[in-house]
């Protein structure tokens, strides 16, 4: 009953203080012009890029430096989805996910079998290959030029419900919610019995593995979490007007890690 109970607890507050984000980005958008409430909708776009950083390296001490690809890898899936197969934005953020995750897989099967300084030096590949895999592959990824693809308009039944809706206040509308959902699957999932093993990953591995852990599968599985949410982020900060390799470049990814570390991993 104690554990079940302790479950309860951390639940509550990791919707609690989800939702207290949430509220609080609302409101103090209510008293920002138009670019300042785009330049929020960034921010929760970006701490959700964060937050995947806080998984992968806070959880479990695996350092990357190539989130900024993989957000690419989440926006260049959604451009496409919406440019070439025309589906709806949404679906294309749902879609996105999953190839991230996918491409996460991937790598972090090679992950396993590196750690510390070996990692966050390959790790950079990623980003520095993406510019020349958008122009080798041009009809299809549109070379330096990118996607032109945006938010579009917020929907009828949103602004017959509170009026006339700003692009940028639509945009911040799109963004706010995934960032308050992806900040309450972080605390919970960094609560659960998978978090305390990635946890027991990083501290020592020796250890956990000892304790019946399996090291390799374990760092598989944050990298494909972490791949997830880094994805979502970057489909949404592509959606922004352009999905373009100068949208993601390679210090973006130092970026994100800086800001980890400086919030707190």
């Amino acid at each position: 009953m104690s554990k079940v109970k302790s479950h309860k607890v951390i639940g509550f507050r990791s919707t609690r203080l989800a939702i207290i984000f949430f509220l609080f980005i609302l409101l103090l958008s209510m008293q920002f012009d138009s670019y300042n409430q785009f330049q929020l909708a960034n921010i929760s776009t970006l701490l959700i890029a964060v937050l995947s950083i806080t998984l992968l390296t806070g959880a479990s001490g695996q350092i990357s430096l190539g989130q900024g690809a993989i957000m690419a890898v989440g926006g260049y899936s959604a451009a496409l989805l919406v440019t070439k197969l025309e589906i709806s934005m949404w679906l294309a953020f749902v879609l996105a996910i999953f190839v991230s995750a996918l491409f996460g897989l991937f790598l972090g099967l090679a992950a396993a079998r590196l750690s510390g300084p070996y990692l966050a030096g390959t790790t950079p590949v990623m980003a520095l290959a993406i510019p020349s895999i958008a122009i080798r592959f041009e009809s299809l990824f549109s070379g330096d030029i990118g996607f032109s693809v945006d938010y579009g308009y917020p929907p009828n039944w949103l602004t017959n419900l509170i009026g006339e809706i700003s692009i940028e206040e639509w945009s911040l509308y799109v963004a706010l919610p995934f960032a308050a959902l992806s900040l309450f699957a972080v605390l919970n999932l960094s609560n659960t019995r998978s978090g305390r093993t990635w946890r027991a990953v990083r501290d020592n591995e020796v250890a956990a593995a000892l304790a019946g852990i399996n090291i390799a599968r374990t760092k598989v599985i944050v990298f494909v979490c972490s791949s997830a949410l880094a994805g979502l982020a970057g489909a949404i900060y592509g959606f922004r007007g352009l999905v373009a390799p100068s949208v993601y470049p390679t210090d973006l990814s130092l970026l994100l890690l800086t800001a980890a570390v400086i919030g707190g991993l």
